[in-house]
């Protein structure tokens, strides 16, 4: 499972928590929202994600084509942690982490 420490500085913040892989330099994301219903709080809380909730297909956005090409996110691979919090609704709102780990399913 992916494991992060998160605040936010106002509450009510929503992070997207994803991997990368090497081989494609694909992503996938979790809304943090999925795991900590009403956002993140102004206090530091546990999320954790198993990794078996992450989509089976990575994205990744090329250029050349203008749109974002789909993958098979390759496991064997993975090169990245991935904080988002610029989607929509999003004003770019402070977020810490801490304790960033992948770690065995309890």
């Amino acid at each position: 499972m992916l494991e992060v420490w998160a605040k936010g500085d106002k509450g009510g913040e929503e992070v997207f928590l994803g991997l990368v892989d090497k081989a494609h330099g694909a992503s996938v994301r979790l809304s943090s929202n999925s795991y900590l219903p009403g956002g993140l709080k102004k206090d530091w809380q546990r999320i954790q994600i198993p990794l078996k909730d992450f989509p089976k297909q990575g994205s990744k956005w090329d250029e050349t084509a203008g749109k974002n090409l789909t993958f098979d996110f390759d496991w064997t691979q993975v090169s990245e942690v991935l904080f988002d919090n610029n989607g929509p609704n999003h004003d770019n709102a402070g977020i810490s982490f801490d304790d960033v780990a992948v770690k065995p399913a309890p």
